[in-house]
């Protein structure tokens, strides 16, 4: 049986990746930027909380969404120190 690949957003809680349906930039309620995840159930997920830049996360935006088209099984995916990264968890 395959190992599901996860993403970590930015409150802790965890959504697998097979779920994801979209990956957006938004504004942040507390001013800025954020990047978002939305899967069938649930809508702007932030996942990197608040960011300042405009270019940061758009360049957050598309990393993202290149590490969920290549999310290997058992790949968890998250943010952090201003970028994305991967670990595969055995």
């Amino acid at each position: 049986m395959a190992k599901p690949s996860w993403i970590r957003a930015a409150d802790g809680d965890w959504y697998r990746t097979s779920e994801v349906v979209a990956v957006k930039t938004l504004p942040h309620p507390n001013g800025g930027f954020m990047v978002t995840i939305e899967t069938h159930r649930h809508d702007n997920i932030d996942v990197t909380g608040q960011l300042d830049d405009a270019e940061d996360a758009g360049r957050c935006r598309d990393a993202l969404a290149r590490l969920l088209s290549q999310a290997e099984e058992g790949a968890v995916i998250t943010y952090a120190e201003g970028g994305f990264g991967t670990e595969t968890v055995g």
